[in-house]
């Protein structure tokens, strides 16, 4: 299991496959994705890995924990 404090310094794409390989978003990894969340300047890449963890919650591909 992952401490939160591990995963905030995780690059967004492993915790974007975490969460879509696992097919939930766990307290942590959602934490961590919040803290990209919160940046002023997300790069391209960055936002297109955040549409699709968005699409995939949506589309019920992923739960919330």
């Amino acid at each position: 299991m992952f401490n939160t404090t591990q995963l905030i310094g995780a690059d967004l794409e492993v915790l974007v496959r975490t969460a879509l390989l696992n097919k939930e978003l766990s307290p942590g990894v959602a934490i961590a994705i919040e803290s990209y969340r919160a940046k002023s300047e997300l790069t391209a890449t960055e936002k297109r890995q955040l549409e699709i963890l968005d699409r995939a919650i949506s589309d019920g591909c992923i739960v919330t924990v």
